[in-house]
């Protein structure tokens, strides 16, 4: 069963738990997905930036997504086996995600921000803070 809350920010706030598949968040005007994952964060689509696939010798640890106001991004907790959580650094801030436990019994896996506003909005994972990103909103 998903659960939806919504919190206002520098936009709107869209939280799932559950298991949704990345085909429920469709890559498209207004969107871009991020995947967090043990180790990396990848773009995957909806960013100005091209997609890197990041191999096991050097993974991407620095993201940046470029998007234009008015686009939700979503953060993608794939196939993680530790514990994660998004947090939003510096000013302008956003709602940071809740903590993603893969051995949660319904296991947290979406985060998705609308950000309306122009800024550099900044993040890292809260357990690992190797794993850091921008969002550049034009």
């Amino acid at each position: 069963m998903l659960g939806l809350a919504l919190a206002a920010a520098c936009g709107q706030t869209t939280t799932q738990t559950g298991t949704p598949g990345l085909e429920q968040t469709n890559c498209s005007a207004r969107v871009a997905q991020l995947a967090v994952r043990d180790g990396f964060i990848q773009n995957l689509c909806g960013c100005v930036e091209p997609i890197v696939e990041p191999t096991p010798a050097s993974p991407t640890t620095l993201v940046t997504c470029t998007v234009t106001a008015g686009t939700t991004v979503f953060f993608h907790y794939i196939a993680t086996t530790l514990t994660h959580a998004i947090v939003s650094t510096g000013s302008p801030s956003f709602v940071s995600s809740p903590l993603s436990d893969p051995v949660a019994q319904t296991p947290y896996r979406i985060h998705g921000v609308l950000f309306d506003k122009a800024g550099t909005y900044r993040f890292e994972d809260a357990f690992n803070e190797g794993l850091q990103g921008r969002i550049v909103v034009q």
